[in-house]
């Protein structure tokens, strides 16, 4: 990975979820969809905690919640992310993102101080890739700059390895930085 060629006077790292952009209705709908799918059962993101989960966890907390086994739920869990995906972009058409007010100003703001940007989210990176391009962030956040949960052979299921992850990218693209100088 090349060091950037600028400035940085820091970098700042964020999880894309529900900070950037709401997407609700297309992730309950995709999620509704995904667990149908893959489990053939009913069920709703509404019933679990979504929040600090990648999308492989939070599909299987629904169907466990709906009467999967755990046997059922491991044997059929390389299924989710290709069938979520295909969810996502069909309910994302019917129901576009809707940014957080002032986040292009924000970002642009960051990138004019000459912070670095980095991101790191629970999604796969063909769902984030999307998100960014419908809501038009992607050009504040390069490929390089992304820390998906989906991107690795296993998918990481812990958004606090996300987090220690994306901080490792960034000093790799960066170089050294100072713990003072990244902010999460």
């Amino acid at each position: 990975m090349k060091k950037t060629s600028f400035i940085c006077k820091g970098v700042s790292i964020f999880d894309y979820h529900k900070t950037h952009a709401s997407s609700y209705k297309a992730h309950n709908i995709a999620y509704q969809k995904t667990v149908n799918e893959v489990y053939n059962v009913k069920g709703s993101v509404e019933e679990v905690n979504s929040t600090a989960s990648t999308i492989q966890t939070v599909t299987k907390d629904i169907a466990r919640l709906n009467g999967v086994s755990e046997k059922e739920l491991i044997l059929k869990e390389h299924k989710i992310l290709p069938i979520y995906e295909k969810n996502l972009i069909n309910s994302l058409n019917k129901y576009p993102s809707k940014l957080t007010n002032g986040m292009p100003n924000f970002l642009g703001r960051l990138l004019k101080e000459q912070f670095a940007l980095f991101l790191y989210s629970g999604e796969s990176l063909n769902s984030l890739q999307l998100i960014l391009k419908k809501t038009h962030l992607d050009k504040y956040f390069p490929d390089y700059s992304i820390t998906p949960a989906s991107k690795t052979k296993n998918s990481i299921t812990n958004r606090k390895v996300l987090l220690s992850k994306a901080i490792r990218k960034a000093k790799r693209k960066i170089g050294k930085i100072s713990k003072n100088k990244i902010i999460v």
